[in-house]
């Protein structure tokens, strides 16, 4: 086992020998040192576990190299640059990293190099340069580190001073070192550049997640032969085990029956399940986010935070409710005690009155008694005052001298007491103590051990007795106490002669605090003593006057206790009887103050149930929360860490999924957990919607949850400025300051930011500035108690305060993996939710503008009485549970009572008014919800416009482009009755929307957007799963006939599958329908030109459109666009439906639509020039955009016009992207600040280009301009160019100007032919302006001549055709058919036979009034203007069927782009919101379940896969065919088990679903379900190819999902059907490797006739060769031409299945028979789509009917499948 355990570690850290150590030690090790590298160089903290120490020591071990340099490859977060600086620091090296920001240049890199190297290569410094890819700023950059890897240094770096400076320096360092042998200048930098070898180490820190990584070793080679790679990649299993463990080691679960592990576990699975759903989320949506380490530590520290707070505050809040509730319950006892003691306390009053009566009798008899008594005592009492007054006299007498001293003595005993134990314990410590001190301590000593005889001790005390005495408490108090009397005179002469003349109290107190009042105890203690002996006689004296005194007194006592003893008998009767009638009073007071207390008490009590009540069962549920709140925590912490990135829908789905793992890991946790509620208040909530502008919507507060609390600065998609606003709003005191990082003043505003604290607010940020990564990157250092971080050069303070806010206003930038894994990833798009709000306030603005106000005032309110209510409520508690506060209190402190009966009072009536607001708002929002439906429509057609980026890039629609339509909209519709308002409103949105949208979009797409809009009319008819058959139907394998006589029986089976829809719509049968008009149902089905019969017989009109809709989509494709059209107008109840979409004027849209911030956007396709539409509108400054100059000029006038209110037209700006960006954001800010001048326009025109920023694209209006179509509209374009040529086409000789209209002739045709793809050409070629430009320079260059005319056979017609064929339209063409296209063309126009116009009237056959016979340019003006307007295919040499062919590949496109945007309520397992949703959700399960029921009984049809595994295992192979046989089967095989195994588990799933509970999205108890299954079941719902089905079999792009199984099936049919032995009719279509099978049959006719294969030439024919060798071909097809009697002939019919050919192979050195055969060269292709080229086969051609231009211009080809499966 030990040699076997991994991980095997060798390193010298630990000693000074390189050797193998041991796992644990070495961890201990390099723990201690990360803990002072954290210390002192990098506040950072890392867990250490197996592979990260691996990864140390191997780049350890590679730093200590000579040339060690190492490339770290893994994801943000793995710890490159950290652990990279560790090693170094270990290792004593300098580390170098480059400082890089916005404006940092080659040059600033240059000089940052130099003095790298300076320090490497002349101060012997050992330097370790980490630079990481995101650095290179320019592509230079990497080129000087591959020249630095390569050879130690960059060539030219050095040059001129800096050379000269270098070698000085060098040879200042070789002379100090005293280096021989090193005297030149060569041998000096010879020397450097290996000292620099010696101390530079390289760290190159890559990304793979980033884009170009898989170019990098192309580009960047010495990254990988100079350097050792080190793959860091992702974390593993083990280290997200390890790490999660280490991390949540101190969480005390002690309360809950789980452990650590068990948690560290859940938060694994989740962070999996984070990363698989992102990577889903990107392929979807293209949009990308990046799962790293960093969001796993960041989700693991968020828990710890929020798991500790939330239990601290949730044990806080049931303390307080069981304490109220204790309260409560404690009172309601005590009220009932009352009760009770109030009944005794009323039989006690009767009681006391009887008593009251008899004691006043007593009372007046005894008072007459004591008053004789009291005049005897008054004459007595006479005589003893006399007396009296003389004692007092002699008494001050002998007290005066004493009172003197006492101040003395009581102040020594006084500061006795303040001395310290510390000083005492610092004397007592003291060996050998000073004389004062030991003198002093003496006499103090001496003093307290003095007996009550008057005398001392005979011996002094010695030192340790003293100290004895001082140990403990007692010393200073035994002074204190000392008795004055037990001093003696004796006592007294021997402390002042022996002690008092060397105790002076300075000198004492001097050399000790302690003794100097000890000294003062002393002599006032003496002082005392002496004074109390003087005035001892006159005491005696006073104490014989004190007798008789005592004795008179006597007596007057004996005579007034007589007295007393009355007055005492005579009191306590009188005090009895007050007593009782206090009593009396008392009971009866207490009985009222009683009955008040309980009264108002009870009172209380019973106004408290409702509280009562609500905290009883809080402090229930609060138990409950307490147990709930590991899992709620764990929820939270993933919600914040991963989820901000996503869309609601998607949030819910990764919720929904994180609810599952926590399940499975049996973690406590609320079943309705949400985000919103655990983690922020309804107070808070109110408080940020009322107050800071937030809008109120799910997700939106969830986003304001994240911003509230983050580890990680957060980066914001904020495309409507909603975040900005709300921060701009709940910052405001904290001084919130808001940049770009397009501002110049960026560095100067961070600088401040971070210096004194303020939140900052950074705009533009997808313009990143590398001057942030440190920022972002908590790159926080600890300097002398100080915390900097580097901004640029500068080392700048970081106070407490500061939070940074990045934002970007564009939803579609995709942030590098770097800056995406150093954020918090917020996304606030606008949410359908809070477009729906936005929309019926809108609307409410307009119609009803009092409601709107009332509403809105009345949310405010009942905000405001919410919070107000919920404050008065937890202040009740509060005060009931506030410290002091018991029971009794509650009932006899009536401070306590008002103040909780005005609080109760308070919010009873906050309550009252909570619900009468809320009655009002049921009123008002009953009143406004009769306009939802405008609000929910806009709110749906926003979804749809987002879907459209899908389509095309320039279909990017803002927020504020929907705002206007409705805005737009309304406003012209006439207020009459509501539900005809709505109505109007409605319809003209979709008609505005569609026009608006369709004016920015290409033509070929405005059926799509037209299609998606009358979907999204006639959802409440047609539901979604009846509209997918739309795109597909599901069919069988076998044919099924319907109607016959009437469809086609290979149509049957689709319009079977229709007349299923139509059945389920309420529709009656096709059958019937059909046969009512049979003959124009079969002229339908039979004659490609019919069009669709109505249907009358079904009654429902939308029905029948509909079904007609299907009927012809799924039978008869060329007629979609015509039947799309027909049905929109339906839809939509307007035949004008399409009309007007470009009719509207130029300056209405500039004016109505554009603003001084909306520029107009006009994008154009190859061959218009949109300026010129924009010049007609009025003057306006034109810039053309595309150089440095331009963009300088254009800043000017921009700024400019901006504050004038100009126009201003930049021309081509798809060339300066990033100026675009500029601008942009120039509009933006003058639209926030209304700098702009209202009347300010910009017109931007641009080529269709993926360059334009999206950004640009969303603020603008866009217009699209397409150039017209037709030869006309072609040659004008062409025309309208030739102009700037016009005095050289006029000029001699004479001849030029028709060779410019043959140009423009061919240009034409090249470019019409285009829209025929794949007939007109295979694949589209972007054929423009520059071709037809370089066309006119080579007509300008060949075509001179001084005389007036010039002979037409003198023209360079062969230079002219070769450079036009070659390099100019040829240039961009890699088919070599394509290239005859060009070729035939060019031989029939350009050729001197077209001068003679009588012999040749025209130049094409069958084009009539094509005459160009001109003479100067106006001639070609005049012959352009004479062309017929409407084109005949003939022009372009296309066959008589190419547009239904073209129209049948454009329909299927057409679905394509359809499918892509059509909505689905299927979405891997979504969570559904409501029973309809659900009801969606189950219906497509249904369906899917039947899809793969049917999938199954196809492959039924076909041999198991046992039976193809057998035949593999039993082929001999003996020749080529075989291999290539077994090789099919291969083929067939994996991808046949790799069907079944998917297909089959889908099933499962699906039985799993069926048989499970209503939740049709848990998945927990099917084993093995992972993503492929959830691509896959996706792609069957959307009848799409799942990708990992595909790239095994050659189809056409719009292949349905049913078509390709059908197709695989029929393949595994054909290959088991043929036998190697003797191959009869091969179908090249049925096979998946055609192209093999050609070289097969040449290889084993080679073999077989025994000669090199290159001798071998290819041919086909109708019939067998004469010698019998050859291979039949069967399934193939010629198009745009017939094959009759083995010859290409002329047909009427688009395509022709051909005959059985027989393929074989001959030697090409014997002569052929067929020399007499005009043989033609035609293309072999896979499919009709023309994407892969098989084979050139050489066919016979009747000249009779065709020649081998016609051939070539029609679009011949073979294909081995039918254009049907198109």
């Amino acid at each position: 086992e030990r040699v076997l355990s991994r991980p095997i570690l060798f390193s010298d850290l630990m000693t000074k020998n390189y050797t193998e150590i041991d796992r644990e030690k070495i961890k201990l090790e390099l723990e201690s040192r990360l803990c002072t590298f954290s210390e002192e160089e990098l506040d950072v903290k890392m867990v250490l576990f197996d592979e990260i120490i691996e990864h140390i020591l191997r780049i350890d071990r590679i730093l200590k190299q000579p040339l060690g340099h190492v490339l770290l490859s893994g994801v943000s977060g793995t710890g490159k640059t950290n652990i990279a600086r560790f090693v170094a620091w270990m290792n004593g090296f300098s580390v170098f990293q480059i400082k890089a920001h916005a404006k940092y240049t080659l040059n600033d890199f240059t000089e940052d190099l130099r003095n790298m190297l300076r320090r490497a290569g002349c101060q012997n410094e050992t330097i370790c340069f980490i630079f990481d890819e995101s650095n290179a700023l320019d592509a230079s950059f990497l080129e000087f580190m591959n020249a630095l890897l390569a050879s130690g240094e960059v060539p030219g770096l050095f040059e001129d001073d800096d050379l000269t400076q270098l070698l000085l320096q060098c040879r200042g360092e070789v002379e100090e070192r005293h280096i021989q042998g090193v005297e030149t200048d060569e041998e000096l930098y010879n020397w450097f550049v290996a000292e620099v070898q010696k101390n530079l180490h390289i760290v190159f820190t890559i990304n793979p997640a980033n884009s170009g990584f898989d170019n990098r070793g192309a580009t960047s080679p010495a990254l990988f032969n100079r350097c050792v790679v080190n793959w860091m990649g992702d974390w593993s299993q083990d280290a997200l085990d390890f790490v999660s463990k280490a991390l949540l080691n101190d969480v005390d679960l002690s309360q809950w029956d789980m452990e650590n592990k068990d948690v560290a576990a859940t938060i694994v699975s989740l962070h999996q399940i984070s990363i698989e759903v992102n990577n889903i989320y990107a392929q979807k949506t293209g949009k990308l986010s990046f799962v790293t380490p960093r969001d796993f530590i960041d989700f693991i520290t968020y828990f710890k935070d929020l798991f500790n707070h939330k239990l601290e505050e949730i044990h806080s809040q049931n303390a307080r409710l069981e304490r109220g509730l204790d309260t409560l319950n404690s009172a309601k006892f005590v009220i009932d005690s009352m009760r009770e003691a109030l009944a005794v306390k009323q039989l006690e009053l009767k009681k006391k009155n009887l008593e009251g009566s008899e004691k006043l009798k007593v009372i007046v008899q005894e008072k007459q008694r004591a008053e004789e008594q009291k005049q005897e005592s008054i004459k007595l009492d006479k005589v003893l005052t006399e007396q009296r007054v003389e004692i007092e006299k002699r008494q001050a007498e002998a007290t005066k001298d004493l009172e003197e001293v006492i101040p003395q003595l009581e102040e020594a005993q006084q500061a006795l007491k303040n001395i310290s134990k510390r000083n005492l314990d610092e004397i007592r410590n003291l060996n050998s103590p000073p004389n004062l001190i030991k003198l002093c301590l003496e006499a103090v000593t001496l003093l307290l051990s003095a007996k009550g005889n008057g005398k001392f001790p005979k011996a002094r005390p010695d030192w340790n007795s003293i100290r004895k005495m001082m140990k403990g408490d007692k010393f200073i108090r035994s002074i204190v106490e000392f008795d004055s009397k037990m001093l003696s005179e004796k006592m007294r002469r021997k402390l002042e002669k022996d002690f008092f003349p060397d105790l002076q109290y300075e000198a004492v107190n001097r050399a000790s605090v302690a003794c100097g009042p000890m000294v003062k105890w002393l002599k006032s203690q003496v002082a005392f003593s002496r004074i109390a002996q003087k005035v001892q006689p006159l005491k005696d004296e006073v104490a014989k006057l004190e007798h008789s005194f005592q004795e008179l007194n006597e007596k007057q006592l004996t005579l007034q206790t007589s007295i007393n003893e009355l007055e005492s008998s005579i009191g306590k009767y009188e005090e009895d009887y007050g007593k009782l009638l206090t009593e009396t009073q008392n009971i009866k007071n207490e009985i009222v103050t009683v009955n008040d207390k309980v009264e108002h008490s009870s009172k209380l009590i019973d106004e408290l149930s409702v509280e009562r009540a609500r905290w009883n069962e809080d402090s229930k549920s609060g138990k409950v929360n307490s147990i709930q709140t590991l899992g709620d925590a764990i929820l939270s912490a993933a919600f914040h860490s991963y989820s901000g990135f996503f869309d609601p829908s998607l949030r819910t789905q990764l919720l929904k999924k994180w609810k599952e793992c926590i399940v499975e890991f049996k973690v406590p946790h609320n079943v309705y957990y949400s985000p919103s509620t655990f983690l922020t208040t309804s107070t808070e909530t109110t408080n940020w919607i009322s107050n800071f502008n937030l809008a109120n919507d799910t997700m939106q507060i969830e986003n304001a949850i994240m911003l509230k609390k983050h580890n990680r600065y957060p980066l914001i998609v904020d495309p409507t400025g909603q975040a900005v606003s709300f921060l701009l709003a709940s910052l405001q005191s904290k001084k919130v300051v808001r940049t770009s990082s397009r501002d110049s003043g960026f560095v100067r505003t961070l600088e401040n930011a971070l210096r004194f604290g303020t939140p900052l607010i950074v705009q533009d940020i997808e313009m990143w500035d590398p001057i942030l990564n440190p920022i972002v990157s908590c790159e926080f250092r600890r300097v002398g108690g100080r915390k900097l971080v580097s901004v640029g050069a500068a080392d700048v303070d970081v106070s407490e305060g500061f939070d940074l806010f990045l934002i970007t206003r564009d939803p579609t930038h995709n942030f590098p993996a770097d800056i995406s894994s150093r954020v918090t990833m917020v996304n606030f798009t606008v949410s359908p939710t809070s477009l729906q709000a936005q929309t019926l306030n809108l609307v409410l603005k307009y119609v009803k503008p009092e409601l709107e106000i009332k509403l809105n005032e009345q949310l405010k309110l009942k905000s405001e009485y919410v919070v107000q209510l919920h404050n008065l409520e937890d202040n009740l508690l509060h005060t009931l549970t506030s410290s002091g506060n018991s029971a009794n209190d509650l009932i006899e402190n009536p401070t306590l009572l008002k103040t909780i009966r005005s609080v109760k009072k308070s919010a009873n009536e906050i309550s009252e008014k909570v619900k009468e607001s809320q009655v009002v708002m049921e009123s008002l929002s009953a009143e406004s919800s009769k306009y939802e439906p405008i609000a929910k429509l806009v709110a749906q057609l926003y979804v749809i416009l987002q879907e459209l980026s899908q389509i095309h890039l320039l279909y990017q629609y803002s927020l504020e482009f929907v705002i206007d339509i409705v805005n737009t909209t309304v406003r012209k519709i006439p207020m009459e009755d509501e539900e005809t308002f709505i109505q109007q409103a409605c319809d003209e949105i979709y008609l505005s929307t569609f026009q608006r949208t369709a004016r920015g979009m290409f033509q070929r797409d405005w059926l799509v957007l037209a299609l998606r809009l009358a979907q999204l009319k006639l959802s409440n008819q047609i539901t979604d799963d009846q509209w997918t058959s739309f795109t597909y139907v599901n069919l069988s394998q076998s044919s099924r006939a319907f109607a016959k006589g009437i469809v086609p029986e290979d149509q049957g089976e689709v319009m079977y599958k229709i007349n299923e829809i139509g059945l389920s719509l309420g529709a009656s049968s096709l059958d019937d329908v059909l046969m009512r008009k049979k003959e124009q149902w079969v002229e339908f089905f039979s004659n490609p030109d019919a069009v669709a019969p109505e249907m009358d017989s079904i009654n429902n009109e939308t029905v029948r459109e509909f079904l007609t809709l299907l009927i012809v989509k799924h039978t008869k494709p060329v007629l979609l666009k015509h039947q799309i059209k027909q049905f929109v107008c339906h839809a939509f109840n307007n035949k004008s439906f399409f009309k007007n979409i470009l009719s509207t004027p130029m300056e209405t849209v500039v004016d109505k639509q554009c603003s001084s911030s909306i520029p107009l956007l006009l994008a154009s396709t190859d061959g218009f020039d949109a300026s010129k539409t924009v010049s007609k509108i009025g003057n306006m400054v034109t810039i053309a955009m595309g150089t440095t100059e331009s963009n300088q000029l254009a800043d000017v006038q921009f700024k400019a016009c901006l504050k004038s209110g100009r126009w201003i037209l930049l021309k081509n700006v798809h060339l300066t992207p990033k100026y675009l960006l500029k601008i942009e954001k120039e509009l933006h800010d003058a639209a926030l600040s209304n700098t702009a001048h209202p009347n300010f326009r910009l017109f931007l025109t641009s080529e269709v280009s993926p360059n334009i920023p999206s950004k640009i694209i969303r603020r603008s209006v866009v217009m699209v301009c397409e150039a017209p179509n037709g030869l006309y509209s072609n040659i004008q374009r062409s025309l309208q160019i030739f102009k700037s040529e016009k005095e050289i086409i006029n000029d001699v000789p004479r001849e030029r100007v028709r060779v410019f209209g043959f140009l423009a002739l061919f240009h034409a045709i090249m470019q019409e032919r285009l829209r025929y793809t794949p007939l007109g050409f295979s694949k589209y070629y972007p054929f423009n302006e520059s071709d037809l430009r370089s066309g006119i320079q080579i007509m300008k260059k060949w075509i001179h001549s001084s005389s007036e005319n010039i002979k037409p056979e003198a023209i360079a017609w062969t230079g002219i055709k070769e450079l036009l064929s070659i390099s100019a339209y040829g240039s961009k063409v890699d088919n070599v058919f394509d290239i005859k296209i060009i070729e035939s063309f060019i031989h029939q126009i350009f050729k001197p036979e077209n001068y003679d116009l009588n012999r040749v009237p025209h130049i094409i056959a069958d084009i009539p009034n094509l005459d160009i016979g001109a003479t100067c340019f106006d001639d070609l003006l005049n012959w352009n203007n004479n062309l017929p307007v409407s084109d005949n295919l003939a022009w372009y040499g296309l066959h008589e069927r190419a547009n239904q062919m073209v129209e049948k590949i454009d329909a299927n496109e057409l679905a394509k782009r359809y499918s892509t945007i059509q909505s689905s309520s299927y979405d891997n397992g979504s969570a559904y919101e409501s029973e309809d949703q659900h009801q969606k959700v189950v219906s497509i399960w249904f369906s899917i379940e039947q899809e793969i029921q049917l999938f199954l009984d196809l492959f039924k049809q076909v041999p198991s896969i046992e039976l193809v595994t057998n035949r593999l295992k039993s082929l001999t192979i003996e020749s080529s065919i075989d291999r290539w046989y077994a090789r099919e089967l291969s083929g067939v095989l994996k991808l046949y088990k790799i069907l079944m195994k998917h297909i089959t588990e889908i099933h499962k799933i699906i039985e799993h679903k069926h048989n499970s509970t209503n939740n049709v999205s848990n998945t927990e108890d099917v084993q093995g379900v992972n993503q492929v299954h959830w691509d896959i079941l996706d792609a069957i719902n959307k009848q799409k190819i799942p990708s990992v089905w595909d790239g095994h079999v050659a189809h056409p792009s719009t292949m349905t999902l049913n078509a390709y199984l059908k197709n695989i099936v029929s393949r595994i049919h054909h290959l088991f059907s043929l036998d190697t032995n003797n191959l009869q009719q091969v179908n090249l279509g049925k096979i998946l490797y055609p192209s093999a099978f050609l070289s097969s049959t040449r290889q084993f006719e080679a073999q077989r006739q025994g000669i090199s294969l290159e001798y071998l030439q290819f041919s086909m024919d109708s019939q067998k060769p004469k010698d019998g060798h050859c291979f039949e071909l069967s399934g193939l097809n010629i198009l745009a031409v017939g094959f009759k009697e083995g010859k290409i002939v002329k047909s009427s019919s688009i395509e022709t299945a051909l005959p059985i050919l027989y393929l074989s192979w001959s030697d090409e050195r014997v002569e052929s028979t067929n020399k007499h055969e005009k043989l033609v060269q035609v293309p072999l292709y896979v499919s009709s789509e023309r994407q892969e080229l098989l084979q050139i086969v050489h066919l016979p051609l009747d000249v009779s009917t065709l020649d081998e231009h016609q051939i070539y211009q029609a679009g011949i080809a073979l294909t081995t499948s039918s254009s049907t499966t198109i």
